[in-house]
């Protein structure tokens, strides 16, 4: 008896490991995407198991905070010029969802999902053998004013009681801990049980030949149009590309920030009362926009830290990887293909000299990313 066979949409990491689970269960599995593996966000993102991520970004004190942060040149949060008009609606669901009983529902509900986090990685990082790329670094977040430390032992209250352990650390403390800090750092919050991948890139391209080894199908190119075909003789999902028409049983849509644009045109077709065959638009609305963050890799840094650290003040997040020491930031909203800012580089160089210690950024040659995410 052949296999089901399904079509997955989008090679990110998100769509290399739906691939391996589904190929897992017993599916005839491709993976369909314009370009390489891995070649977008799940290339250059901070490579953070980010369990402790329970927060929602809709919160009050975040909107504020963008707010006031809108004009400055070195603010996280942008909403790009040619941007703005298309961003209000979605930006007026963002505010709805800053009420307290949506935020409580969202912090559960991701606090469920993550109870499984650890262990599902661990599992397929296993089967696949590549668990040696995931290790405990343990993760600081940090705060750079002394009038802080009340509001830092208020989130150490907050995430213990999301069940994570985590300590308080002031003055010398931190730089006993970390001593690649600058010190500027007045506080820390510790948290001893966090894990990373020693390199985002490299771990979804370990996957994705495990996918290819075990008989899995990859196919480059680009996915315009879904039809589902729900006629009597003739069931299952027609993928339009740029190769021509595939015919799988079921399709996965793993598109990232561009599963928008598909997902709006998805048509049906369908057997009318007359007995006719007619082709019915099914368009899903998603309240979903592109996203995109910069990160800097330094590959000759000449500080070496050893923890991830996030800067609360700056709202960034610095990885050590195996391929260097990197910086990434910003939470842009845009159209999604206009050019990347070259101003938020030097930005980040900017950065990296007031978080850690004799850095010397501006003396570095670190490479340069920018990449797309749904949000």
């Amino acid at each position: 008896m052949s296999k089901e066979s399904i079509a997955v949409i989008g090679a990110g990491i998100v769509g290399i490991c739906t691939a391996l689970e589904l190929q897992n269960t017993g599916y005839q599995v491709t993976l369909v995407d314009k370009g390489e593996p891995a070649a977008e966000t799940s290339k250059g993102n901070a490579s953070f198991i980010a369990v402790e991520a329970v927060e929602p970004q809709a919160t009050p004190h975040n909107i504020l905070s963008a707010i006031k942060l809108t004009f400055s040149e070195n603010a996280a949060f942008k909403v790009t010029p040619d941007n703005f008009i298309g961003f209000i609606p979605w930006g007026i669901k963002f505010l709805k969802e800053a009420q307290k009983l949506r935020r409580n529902t969202s912090i559960e509900a991701t606090l469920r999902l993550h109870k499984y986090t650890v262990a599902a990685w661990t599992a397929l990082l296993e089967r696949t053998g590549n668990l040696d790329m995931m290790y405990n670094c343990g993760y600081l977040k940090v705060w750079e004013n002394d009038s802080d430390l009340e509001k830092v032992k208020k989130h150490q209250i907050e995430m213990q009681g999301h069940g994570f352990e985590c300590e308080v650390i002031s003055g010398n403390a931190i730089f006993e801990k970390e001593p690649a800090l600058s010190r500027n750092i007045k506080h820390a919050l510790y948290f001893p049980n966090t894990l990373q991948l020693l390199e985002p890139h490299q771990t979804a391209l370990k996957l994705f030949d495990y996918f290819i080894q075990q008989g899995g199908e990859y196919k480059q190119a680009e996915v315009t149009k879904l039809m589902a075909q729900n006629i009597e003789a003739k069931s299952g999902v027609n993928v339009t590309t740029s190769l021509g028409s595939l015919n799988y049983d079921k399709a996965v849509v793993c598109m990232g920030a561009w599963s928008k644009n598909l997902c709006e045109n998805i048509d049906e077709e369908i057997r009318n009362e007359q007995g006719d065959i007619e082709i019915k638009n099914s368009t899903l609305k998603i309240p979903l926009v592109p996203e995109r963050g910069y990160h800097l890799t330094y590959p000759n840094s000449p500080v070496k830290f050893k923890h991830l650290i996030k800067s609360e003040d700056r709202h960034l997040v610095l990885t050590p990887l195996n391929t260097g020491m990197r910086v990434t930031c910003f939470g842009e909203f845009y159209k999604i293909m206009s050019k990347p800012v070259e101003k938020r580089y030097p930005q980040l160089n900017k950065h990296m000299d007031a978080l850690i210690k004799d850095m010397h950024a501006d003396q570095q040659e670190p490479t340069t990313w920018m990449g797309r995410r749904p949000t």
